[in-house]
């Protein structure tokens, strides 16, 4: 559990990716990359800490603000596309909105789209 407290907190994550979009340069993404740990241990899709997710506050914000950066900078241990790292992004942002993995996530999935349609209309 204490690997996923190394990166930096979800508002910093999500601040540095901001202002990349802004200002889309090479330092904005260093420091974007430089707020995620590249060496974390626990992820979504550890099946045996499943109810962990769901049980301990902010885990799945987390691993939303880290994918997040993720597809911004890329991963270089990782062979997965920029497109796979913004759907795992979505997909962890909606559950930090749901109580369990059978909750309804019709609810959680509103909040983030209209999420994401704010910043994007605010960015243009």
């Amino acid at each position: 559990m204490q690997s996923i407290l190394d990166g930096q907190p979800p508002r910093e994550q999500l601040g540095a990716v901001r202002r990349w979009l802004i200002s889309p340069n090479a330092k904005y993404a260093d420091l974007a990359s430089a707020t995620v740990d590249y060496t974390k241990q626990l992820h979504w899709f550890h099946e045996e800490y499943r109810d962990a997710w769901f049980n301990e506050p902010g885990m799945w914000a987390i691993e939303s603000s880290e994918y997040c950066v993720l597809t911004l900078t890329g991963d270089p241990y990782s062979r997965e596309s920029i497109e796979s790292f913004a759907t795992i992004s979505v997909a962890c942002a909606v559950n930090s909105f749901r109580k369990s993995a059978e909750h309804d996530i019709r609810g959680a999935l509103k909040i983030v789209v209209d999420a994401i349609a704010r910043q994007l209309s605010e960015i243009d």
